[in-house]
């Protein structure tokens, strides 16, 4: 597990963590079950299972949240600082940032992407309307700069770049008609950040946006779905 063999300092999710309490705890949740289509389409109960992290080390383990989390019980937490729901594992909510060595200095967390594939999930078991970043999220952004920014989607500026080769492929041409990646051009437009982090669409690419350095994040466990840096003070 990367925990264990790379022994990083902290990690920086960019989402699709699989926060599901409600399939873990009956105590706090009523249970329900999650479903996952087999090769003949005949769905089969699937249980996510974020508990079954090993970390010995105690590496602190920040993520933000992707479109497959039960949005209903992270919006329940409110506030910008990060939120610890396990330990060592702390949810920073939309809008919140997390201040790191270099290189990444103030880093601003907004999380959620829209789930093209809603229709063949159920809405609060394994899917939630609240995945969206909206307006309200873009009124509450912080006054400051902003170096870093670490989304789940990413701004419709990217498309271009991003979807090259992918012209005739629908899922991809579903995923950039999430109003969520207008949402976070507008926080591309604010801030100009110097880096970009984010996941969704499955590859791993490295390019630049005007003068922003951007990452796509592959999936796990496929080829590019980490990267390291080394990390310092100013």
């Amino acid at each position: 597990m990367l925990l264990n063999k790379q022994l990083p300092d902290l990690v920086l999710s960019v989402g699709d963590f699989g926060w599901f309490p409600h399939l873990h705890s009956p105590i706090q949740h009523r249970p329900r079950k999650a479903y996952n289509p087999n090769e003949f389409n005949v769905k089969r109960p699937r249980r996510f299972d974020q508990y079954g992290i090993r970390n010995p080390k105690n590496v602190p383990i920040y993520f933000c949240p992707g479109n497959h989390e039960n949005w209903e019980d992270l919006l329940l937490r409110v506030g910008k600082k990060p939120i610890d729901l396990m330990p060592n594992v702390y949810y920073i909510p939309r809008g919140g940032t997390l201040e790191l060595p270099y290189p990444f200095r103030t880093t601003l967390f907004m999380g959620g992407a829209d789930s093209i594939d809603k229709l063949d999930r159920d809405r609060g078991i394994d899917w939630w309307p609240e995945e969206l970043i909206t307006l309200g999220d873009i009124y509450n952004l912080p006054d400051k700069k902003i170096y870093t920014i670490i989304s789940h989607t990413c701004p419709t500026e990217f498309k271009p770049i991003l979807f090259k080769d992918k012209k005739s492929d629908p899922f991809w041409e579903g995923k950039f008609k999430d109003p969520s990646c207008e949402m976070l051009s507008l926080i591309w437009e604010k801030y100009k950040p110097r880096t970009w982090f984010f996941g969704h669409f499955h590859v791993t690419r490295e390019f630049k946006y005007r003068d922003t350095k951007v990452f796509a994040m592959n999936k796990a466990p496929d080829s590019g779905w980490w990267k390291s840096f080394d990390i310092q003070g100013d």
